[in-house]
């Protein structure tokens, strides 16, 4: 039966038969905001705990990117499956409650790093043992793994077509803007207060868990009887599931080397983070647009855009430091800036079509969102996993210090060259004799 000509939200059966209705968006939004507050300061400022409070060595930090990216891997794509089985054993497991229970393990594992503080009380100066952080990590991480698909699952179920594609636009801005905000707000603990910075995003997770009542008991999902895709849909699904861990791959190599480009650019430190923010606000601000402009969806120019984008900006930023200059800086930190707004245009891009078709696809699954994640956490670990073989070899005096950045540089290069060969040739073989709006042909929009 062929879909409904235009986007639209509609009530569907739950496990127990019940129709459900899609849980309001501002409500999933409110959760996702904090959670994102939450999330994204401890898994990706953790280096910058790890190095300044428990003073982990460059290798002992890419040794914890690397298990932090396979536990999240697994977590993503064991959550759905979890989920049935308990289901299946006639638990009365729903997703709301799931992400009770998850708010309040995360709370709880917040509290590692400073209880972990309190028994030890160094001395003034004393290094303190790492476990509390590796215990906080290897509790948190998984939990974290399970919480997004389930969120995702929300955002997309009982919504379908240009509706589906603006509630994940507005849902995209939210969490990537809360991201931004926790840097800011986070920056003045994370340095000399680490254990307390974390205690306290503990308590955002706890604010998190007030919206749970507006959620519906599980995620609509999409009726099979009444929902179709067009087949374009899965074949760009699998092109942008290879973009996707690539645009992580890159974004995790390209972190690192930043600090080093700015103090060659001469930037001064107070102008760093807003230089850092640019990149925030240009990847907000497509997602944004991406959710209101739907032009996109369907074409298989998408990827090769999204694709030249992030490769583009990845280059520009990576070259900035050698842009000829006589005795003026300006035209590197142009060159920076530009290609930090330019990778992020395009890692957007394929980040929003990346989930979009994932769940059309799907039918907004947990598992849907696992394998989405699952996605994220593979360029979680190989960006780190570049990084981790060269400074291991350099601590063993194998390497020299000169061939660190080089090393990492070519490794993701490399990453990058293989899966530009496979975008095209996926958009040769299948994008030629396609229309430029195939979905239009199969009735959706």
């Amino acid at each position: 039966m062929a879909a409904h000509p235009h986007g639209s939200t509609m009530g569907t059966p739950d496990q127990h038969g019940q129709t459900l209705a899609p849980t309001p968006l501002w409500a999933v939004n409110a959760f996702s905001f904090f959670n994102s507050f939450g999330t994204g300061v401890i898994t990706t400022g953790i280096y910058l705990v790890t190095s300044n409070t428990y003073e982990f060595s460059r290798t002992m930090n890419y040794i914890l990117g690397v298990v932090t990216g396979v536990i999240y891997v697994a977590a993503s794509l064991g959550t759905g499956k979890a989920l049935g089985f308990l289901r299946r054993r006639g638990l009365p497991v729903t997703g709301r409650r799931v992400l009770a229970v998850l708010m309040v393990l995360l709370a709880a594992a917040c509290i590692l790093p400073i209880t972990g503080m309190t028994l030890q009380d160094p001395a003034p100066g004393e290094r303190p043992s790492s476990w509390p952080v590796w215990a906080m990590i290897l509790v948190y991480i998984p939990l974290t793994g399970a919480l997004w698909p389930i969120v995702e699952s929300y955002v997309s179920g009982g919504r379908r077509g240009s509706v589906l594609r603006g509630a994940m636009g507005w849902w995209n801005f939210v969490w990537s803007a809360a991201t931004a905000v926790a840097f800011v707000a986070a920056a003045p603990l994370i340095k000399d207060k680490a254990p307390l910075m974390i205690l306290l995003l503990g308590g955002v997770h706890v604010l998190a868990a007030m919206a749970l009542p507006w959620f519906t008991p599980d995620p609509a999902r999409h009726d099979d009887a009444h929902e179709t895709h067009p087949p374009v849909y899965e074949r760009l699904l699998v092109t942008f599931r290879i973009l996707l861990p690539t645009s992580y791959i890159f974004h995790t190599a390209l972190q690192p080397f930043l600090p080093e480009a700015m103090k060659t650019l001469r930037i001064p430190l107070p102008w760093q983070p807003i230089v850092l923010g640019v990149f925030a606000v240009a990847r907000s601000s497509t997602f944004l647009a991406a959710g209101r402009l739907h032009a996109w969806h369907g074409r298989w120019s998408t990827p090769v855009v999204g694709g030249s984008l992030m490769f583009a900006g990845f280059t520009a930023s990576l070259l900035s430091p050698l842009v000829p200059v006589t005795g003026s800086t300006l035209p590197g930190i142009l060159v920076l800036v530009g290609g930090l707004v330019v990778f992020a245009v395009g890692m957007a891009l394929i980040y929003t079509a990346a989930i979009y078709y994932a769940m059309m696809v799907g039918r907004s699954e947990v598992d849907a969102g696992g394998k989405h994640e699952a996605l994220i956490g593979v360029g979680y670990t190989v960006g780190p996993l570049c990084g981790l073989v060269p400074s291991w070899a350099i601590e063993r005096g194998s390497l020299k210090e000169t061939v660190f950045e080089p090393f990492v540089l070519i490794s993701v290069g490399l990453v990058g060259l293989l899966a530009a060969a496979l975008v095209i040739r996926r958009v040769w073989k299948h994008g030629r004799g396609e229309g430029s709006r195939p979905e239009e042909r199969a009735g959706v929009r």
